[in-house]
């Protein structure tokens, strides 16, 4: 570097060590945060504020309260300092600030609220002080005392334009909670330039961390969230806010709105978004009110899992260090692994990579790292894009180990792949860093003229290849796999091109998000299904999905799809689990899947468990019926073809029952041919699902546990705890132990663990002890814990791990609720015998070699001697 760059760098470090020490040069982190002073202008055509909503009660897809509450990480002796334009003593205002120790806050997003705090900006706190509160102490009423920042705790120092805080001396270290409360009157302008107080949320808010009272120095990077809810007061309000958020294995995504034009919205991130009968659902979810509450049978949200920063926390950013404290409360890794698949095969149905039409086979691989895969049978070998209705993605979940997907041979249409005597090649990944961007009930995304909008954009900070801002979206209509229809398939996701949906209505194989992508039909806010008020804008009521993710290099292999004269086949899927009480939906077929059409007599069967009631069938074809039999679970179906021509079906019929008190219920369906004609694949005949009754389905397994391995080797896996029910699961419990009392493994070392949960190990016993785990695990929810150990050195000792769940709500399936696998350490083979002539001959000094030859000379003429005395 030349002298002129050192002398350059020399004076951008003094620079910046001056901006810390010079008073008035301070940054906090809250509202501020969101609308900086290179915030928009403040007119509502080019930038609005949302401000922090505080409506309790009210559920965004059942999981996100309307009730903000912020989190904040301090150490002990450091001052927690805040702020709010809702605090005065006048009658408009009213309002405070609560702050709550390091504890368990319940379900992130939708926490679990203590009844009393420990410290208020209005009564203080009984810990050891000094604490700073009192009348209007924290209260700030301008849109330049919000820029400038709180002044010291104490008041000792100052900034211009500066306000006084609440301060409170956080007694130990942890996160704490943050909850601001409303003021008496006022409501919401949407005006970046004023923080009026509000009776339904609050515009200006502030949480900053200091080492002291005294001091004007925020250590950004402490106070994060797990949903922002955000509420504007009306539309032509656009927003473009910027947050960063970090995923459970570690990566780190910002997402900059860019004119985002909600009313009432919500915004957070978690592993996979939505999901249908607890795999990834990867669509937008329609509904038919603000909150979006109203979900198909057997569609369920995940919770907000994922923090949420208000601060730059992109490596070597200032706040990195501070959000690293965070993260390591968390138990969030600070840099993200590497994910890999192998092994990767397709077993078909008649042995092999083989199979027959419409009967699909099983896909076998194992993944180290990863938390979800995504499979793509090309239709032409060609074209591997996952939203094409002609190939087939098959994507869910998938955390280290061995796995296995079914496919029923289907395309992305739901019509079977044809016979080919061409291979079709297949593309298989596996993925981390996957996050979910639900956007909740944003009527409108720019306007197309003076605010383009079409974002957000999202940027991963870290990992591999930093700066990408690849994102993945899929608008179009689709049918769960309980026979919802939702939209048209593959077509809009409205029942006509009203409200239009963005111009590219999906994206599987990515897009640019720094571009405009996503700039869809703008209107009013109807809170309703757009079916109803196709004039609103397309967001509205709607959890629209946005997604990205970190692929491994793709594996390629291929599978054959043989013809056959005769096939028919029939299907029957249900959900895994349904609450009692609940409506249960299903979906069964008949098909000819054969190139020839069936000569004979072809007939049908079903049976469902006796007893049921409130049976009902739907989008059965014209001129057909079917009926139940209560007394013992027949269906008489009437009207159905004698016979079927080649590729013939009746696919997507739907039928639904009111889930009795206890289970299972189990439902079959048949096709037979007659006539003498003989089924060429009688395999796909008859086919059977099982529903098992309960609130909750709490499980757990292990995977990556290989049954044997040599002495010394590093072990790894995952065990896994989830809810695959319909409800959330309470009160439940964990257990967790690897090898047993005095057969226990070295090294043991805990990895990938969710946010704010801990693990330790006991040598002595076994067991791991787990720390925060939550005690009520969300329907859907997947929690997963990476482990590894060394292999005992001495063979033939054998390592046995176990998991166990637990749950005081009602149980669908006990048989899953226990978990265990052995791993045999394999004793060495013996030492080959040694062979003497193969040993080397050492190479020796000059010297000892002449002693040597001396010494052997020696001997020689001694025996010789002796020799020739006895003649």
């Amino acid at each position: 570097m030349s002298k002129l760059g050192t002398s350059r760098c020399a004076l951008a470090r003094l620079y910046l060590i001056l901006l810390c020490l010079v008073p008035g040069v301070v940054s906090a982190e809250g509202s501020r945060s969101l609308y900086p002073v290179t915030y928009p202008s403040a007119s509502v055509a080019t930038g609005a504020r949302a401000n922090l909503d505080l409506q309790p009660g009210q559920k965004y897809v059942n999981r996100v309260n309307r009730q903000g509450f912020i989190y904040v990480y301090a150490q002990a002796g450091e001052y927690i300092l805040l702020g709010s334009s809702n605090i005065g003593t006048e009658s408009d205002y009213g309002g405070d600030v609560n702050v709550y120790n390091p504890q368990d806050f319940g379900t992130r997003g939708d926490e679990t609220i203590p009844l009393t705090a420990d410290f208020t900006c209005t009564g203080g706190s009984g810990a050891p002080g000094p604490h700073y509160f009192g009348p209007n102490v924290g209260s700030f009423r301008t849109r330049a005392a919000e820029l400038a920042g709180p002044n010291s705790a104490d008041g000792s120092a100052t900034v211009s334009n500066g306000y006084l805080p609440c301060g409170y001396r956080a007694p130990v270290s942890g996160i704490y909670g943050v909850l601001f409360t409303r003021a008496n009157n006022g409501g919401i302008s949407g005006n970046v330039t004023t923080v009026p107080p509000s009776n339904n949320s609050v515009a200006g808010w502030e949480v900053a961390v200091r080492a002291s009272a005294s001091s004007l120095l925020d250590l950004d990077g402490r106070a994060h969230t797990f949903a922002f809810v955000g509420f504007t007061g009306g539309n032509n309000r656009p927003v473009f806010s910027t947050l960063y958020y970090v995923t459970n294995d570690g990566y780190r995504y910002q997402q900059d709105l860019r004119g985002l034009d909600p009313n009432g919205y919500a915004l957070y991130a978690n592993t996979f978004g939505f999901l249908d009968n607890n795999q990834p659902l990867y669509k937008t979810l329609r509904g038919d009110n603000a909150l979006v509450s109203n979900l198909p049978p057997g569609i369920t949200t995940q919770f907000a899992d994922f923090p949420i920063f208000f601060s730059d926390i992109r490596p070597g950013a200032a706040a990195e260090a501070e959000a690293a404290r965070v993260l390591n409360a968390l138990g969030i890794p600070l840099a993200p692994p590497s994910p890999q698949i192998s092994q990767v095969a397709f077993n078909g149905s008649l042995g092999g990579a083989v199979t027959s039409t419409g009967v699909g086979g099983t896909f076998s691989f194992n993944t180290t790292n990863t938390v979800s895969y995504q499979i793509v049978v090309s239709r032409d070998g060609v074209d591997f894009d996952p939203a094409n209705p002609l190939n087939r993605v098959l994507t869910g979940i998938a955390f280290s180990g061995t796995h296995q997907v079914s496919w029923n041979g289907l395309d992305n249409s739901l019509t079977p792949f044809p016979a080919s005597v061409t291979p079709y090649s297949y593309r298989a990944y596996g993925r981390n860093g996957e996050v979910h961007f639900p956007i909740i009930d944003a009527e409108n995304n720019g306007n197309g003229t003076t605010v383009i909008g079409g974002g957000p954009t999202i940027t991963r900070l870290n990992g591999a290849n930093p700066g990408d801002s690849t994102v993945f979206y899929d608008d179009r209509g689709y049918v769960t796999s309980s026979g919802s229809q939702v939209g048209n398939l593959n077509g809009t996701l409205c029942p006509g091109p009203v409200p239009g949906a963005a111009s590219q209505p999906a994206s599987l194989d990515g897009t640019d998000s720094a571009s405009v992508y996503r700039f869809w039909q703008n209107g009013g806010n109807a809170n309703t299904d757009c079916r109803v008020s196709p004039v609103a804008g397309w967001g509205d009521a709607k959890a629209v999905n946005l997604w990205t993710y970190f692929l491994t290099p793709q594996f390629d292999e291929v599978l054959e799809i043989r013809e056959f004269p005769v096939d028919v086949a029939t299907t029957v899927a249900m959900p895994a689990t349904a609450a009692p009480g609940s409506n249960v939906q299903g979906t069964f077929s008949f098909s000819n899947n054969g190139s020839d059409s069936s000569v004979g007599l072809i007939s049908y069967s079903m049976n469902m468990s006796p007893g049921l009631t409130n049976v009902t069938f739907g989008n059965l074809p014209a001129g057909t019926a079917a009926s139940y039999n209560s007394a013992d679970g027949v269906v008489t179906l009437t009207g159905f073809a004698t016979t079927l021509t080649a590729g013939q079906s009746y696919s997507g019929m739907i039928f639904s029952y009111t889930a009795p008190a206890t289970g299972p219920v189990t439902v079959t369906t048949g096709i037979a041919t007659a006539g003498g004609v003989a089924d060429s694949v009688p395999a796909n005949n008859n086919a059977s699902a099982v529903t098992a009754i309960g609130a909750v389905d709490v499980a757990t397994r292990i995977t990556g546990i290989p049954a044997t391995a040599a002495p010394g080797a590093t072990i790894s896996g995952q065990v896994i705890f989830s809810n695959a029910g319909p409800q959330d699961a309470l009160d439940v419990s964990y257990t967790f132990s690897i090898g047993t009392p005095g057969n226990t493994p070295t090294n043991v070392q805990f990895s990938g663990l969710p946010a704010g949960v801990g693990a330790s190990y006991n040598s002595a016993t076994g067991e791991v002890t787990l720390t925060g785990m939550p005690a009520t695990l969300a329907a859907g929810d997947i929690l997963s814990i990476g482990f590894s150990y060394a292999a005992p050195g001495n063979g033939g000792a054998s390592i046995a791990i176990t998991s166990a769940i637990s749950t005081s709500s009602e149980d669908a399936v006990s048989s899953n609720n226990n978990a265990d696998v052995v791993t045999l350490v394999s004793s060495p083979p013996p030492p080959p015998p040694i062979d003497p002539s193969a040993l080397p001959v050492p190479a020796l000094p000059v010297p000892v070699l002449l002693l040597l030859v001396a010494l052997l000379g020696g001997m020689g003429g001694s025996r010789l001697r002796r020799s020739r005395s006895r003649e």
